[in-house]
């Protein structure tokens, strides 16, 4: 009996059905300070997850949080609204529909300024969310 829960438990893990601490290890490699992006397959995880409400309301709040980072952390803050921008096409509605109530937040961000040794590094930032609020002002756009 043991070993076939054991068996069972990891196919699920085998078939993409992750554990609290992977989803959340993903979450944090999504908005993590360093020079690279995360592959679709993790963000489906995510996308998968804000089905389960429990796990969309975390992955929401670090989401909104890394969103309102200091400007020094520009690739948090592009990669979270990379993220939003992901769920808003692949998860759950209510994504949508939260980020909608708070589009004021991103919209924000179209003026995200901020210089590093001289370059513009939020160039990225003021894209991606422009991006965004067209994405969600327009709902022919999220069919």
């Amino acid at each position: 009996m043991i070993n076939s829960l054991y068996n069972a438990a990891s196919n699920m893990k085998n078939k993409g059905i992750f554990s609290k601490s992977e989803f959340k290890a993903i979450l944090s490699e999504a908005t993590s300070n360093e020079n690279w992006n995360i592959s679709n397959s993790k963000l489906q995880v995510l996308a998968d997850h804000t089905y389960n409400w429990e796990d969309y309301t975390v992955i929401m709040k670090h989401l909104w949080g890394k969103v309102q980072s200091k400007p020094k952390e520009w690739r948090r803050i592009f990669k979270a609204l990379n993220c939003m921008d992901y769920l808003s096409k692949n998860g759950a509605p209510r994504v949508v529909q939260e980020i909608k109530d708070d589009l004021y937040k991103i919209r924000t961000l179209q003026d995200f300024s901020f210089s590093e040794n001289g370059v513009d590094r939020g160039q990225g930032v003021r894209d991606k969310s422009r991006e965004l609020c067209e994405l969600l002002s327009d709902p022919n756009m999220l069919q």
